[in-house]
C-alpha cells in the first residue's frame, strides 16, 4: 500500500505572494490618496474660477480708507465654496508662547483633504474688544489668502495697523524655521532670497512667509 506523501507548504512562495499583495495594497492606497488631493485641487480651481470680484465697500473711520468687510466677503465666497463641497472653519486659538491666534481649515468633504494653518493675532489683544477686532481682521485675511483673492491695500483695524511694523514673535520665527526645514531650505538661503534677516522681519512678513511655505508644501505633496 502506497502512503501518500504530505506536501509541505512552499513558505517562500507564500511569502512572495504576501509581499506582492502588500505592495499592491500600498500602491493602491497611495494612488487613492493622490487622487483625493487632485480632486480637492480640481474643485478648488472651480471655486476660484467662479469667485466674484470683491469691491472695497466699507470705510475705516480711523484711516478713512476702504476695505472689503467680512459681512461682504463671507457670503460672496462661502456660497461658491459650499457649492463645490468645501467647508471653511475658523477658531480662536493660542500659540505655544501664550499669544492669541486664529486657526483655519478649508475642508473638502468628499475626500477629507484639507488646507489648514494658524495666523497670529499679534500682541495687541489685551482687551475683549481688541481681541474681537483682531479675530475679524484675521478671518478676512486668512480666507482671502487661502483662496488666492487680492487683499485690499488698506487696514480696517486700527489695532492691527501697526502689524506691518511689529517685530515677529519668537514662536512665529520658530514656526518659520520649521517650515523652511520642511522645504529643505536653510536660513541663509531664505534670508538672501528675501533680502532681509529673520531677526529683523516683522510679524506680517513672517506670517506671509509661513503661508507661502505651506502652499508650496501642499503643492509638492499633490505632485508626489
Amino acid at each position: 500500500m502506497t502512503v501518500p506523501v504530505k506536501q509541505e507548504p512552499d513558505t517562500k512562495a507564500e511569502y512572495k505572494n504576501q509581499t506582492e499583495g502588500q505592495m499592491i495594497e500600498e500602491a493602491v492606497a497611495k494612488e487613492v490618496k493622490l487622487s483625493s488631493q487632485e480632486q480637492m485641487y480640481a474643485d478648488l480651481l472651480a471655486v476660484q474660477k467662479e469667485l466674484p470680484s470683491l469691491q472695497k465697500s466699507a470705510i475705516n473711520p480711523h484711516f478713512k480708507n476702504k476695505y472689503v468687510p467680512l459681512e461682504v466677503l463671507n457670503p460672496a465666497t462661502l456660497e461658491v465654496l459650499n457649492k463645490h463641497n468645501f467647508v471653511w472653519l475658523t477658531l480662536p486659538d493660542t500659540l505655544p508662547d501664550g499669544s492669541q491666534a486664529l486657526s483655519y481649515v478649508l475642508l473638502h468633504t468628499p475626500t477629507g483633504e484639507s488646507i489648514k494653518g494658524t495666523m497670529s493675532l499679534g500682541n495687541e489683544t489685551n482687551t475683549p474688544q481688541a481681541q474681537g477686532s483682531a479675530i475679524t481682521y484675521a478671518r478676512r485675511y486668512a480666507l482671502m489668502a487661502v483662496l488666492g483673492l487680492v487683499a485690499d491695500e488698506d487696514d480696517d483695524n486700527q489695532g492691527q495697523a501697526s502689524k506691518a511694523k511689529e517685530p515677529a514673535s519668537e514662536s512665529s520665527k520658530q514656526n518659520l524655521l520649521k517650515a523652511l526645514a520642511a522645504l529643505d531650505m536653510d536660513l541663509g538661503e531664505f534670508e538672501k532670497k528675501k533680502g532681509t534677516t529673520l531677526d529683523t522681519m516683522t510679524q506680517e512678513q513672517v506670517d506671509t512667509s509661513i503661508a507661502q511655505a505651506k502652499t508650496t508644501l501642499t503643492a509638492r505633496a499633490a505632485k508626489a
